[in-house]
């Protein structure tokens, strides 16, 4: 029998997306379009138009989706993939980005930034998030940081999280093209947490045959955290810039996807 989904508050993304699009100069929220796919793959067309017009700066999206799961686009591939899409509640859709499984919907916020980088550390594909990204949502009276949470899905070193909870995941993608390199660096912040995710994506995985449980309590919202309710192990809470952000250590799971042109 399909899960049936739970709802929360229906504007909750909406209200919050934007808000945190008044941090940034001349960037309004694009609603969801008929597609979900259509709306990930506007990501690669911010990316190539980075590319192109040689511009330095960060180029910001922000965005939202209708109910979907997004996988990293290798995942396609796996030859069980077509059963587990046929058994999701959910449409699947796909990203250029690694990572493994998400869910977009109306409590999720998605924001994507895009600008050159030079070199191919992982940290400098990152770069958006931390420098551009979390200064906003910290604005907000987010106190967040960048790093792992123990327990969470798609767990890696980029998480956004508020004490030890997740309240966001990123990944990022690289494209080279005429010597020019650029990277799209994009996080999905859970604004209201909706109980039947986890589940879903659990699920999803577990007909792959590579699935695992999650724990519920490593993961939060920013909801939760602007009511000030319990964060589990404070972490990281204060003020700062830059290196301040990040931890040092931490493993990662495969969150960058490449294209070469």
């Amino acid at each position: 029998m399909p899960l049936k989904i739970s709802a929360p508050r229906p504007d909750a993304g909406s209200r919050f997306a934007d808000r945190l699009a008044a941090c940034f100069d001349g960037v309004t929220v694009e609603p969801p379009l008929a597609d979900c796919q259509a709306s990930i793959d506007r990501d690669g067309a911010l990316l190539d138009r980075v590319l192109e017009s040689g511009r330095r700066g960060p180029s910001i999206r922000l965005w939202r989706n209708r109910d979907c799961l997004v996988v990293p686009r290798a995942l396609t591939r796996d030859p069980a993939f077509a059963r587990a899409a046929e058994t999701c509640p959910l449409p699947v859709v796909s990203r250029a980005s690694g990572g493994t499984a998400v869910i977009h919907g109306p409590h999720i916020a998605n924001v994507s930034i895009a600008r050159p980088v030079e070199g191919h550390a992982l940290r400098r594909y990152y770069g958006p998030i931390v420098e551009t990204l979390l200064p906003a949502l910290r604005s907000l009276g987010l106190p967040v940081t960048v790093g792992p949470v123990a327990g969470a899905h798609c767990d890696g070193r980029f998480n956004l999280r508020i004490g030890r909870r997740k309240i966001g995941g990123t990944a990022a993608f690289v494209r080279t093209r005429r010597g020019q390199t650029a990277t799209l660096a994009h996080a999905s912040i859970t604004v209201e947490q909706r109980h039947d995710d986890l589940s879903i994506i659990e699920t999803f995985e577990h007909a792959l045959g590579h699935g695992r449980l999650y724990d519920r309590d490593a993961h939060g919202s920013v909801g939760a955290a602007l009511r000030g309710e319990e964060v589990r192990g404070e972490h990281g809470a204060g003020g700062g810039e830059g290196d301040a952000y990040w931890e040092a250590d931490g493993a990662g799971t495969g969150e960058t996807g490449q294209e070469w042109a």
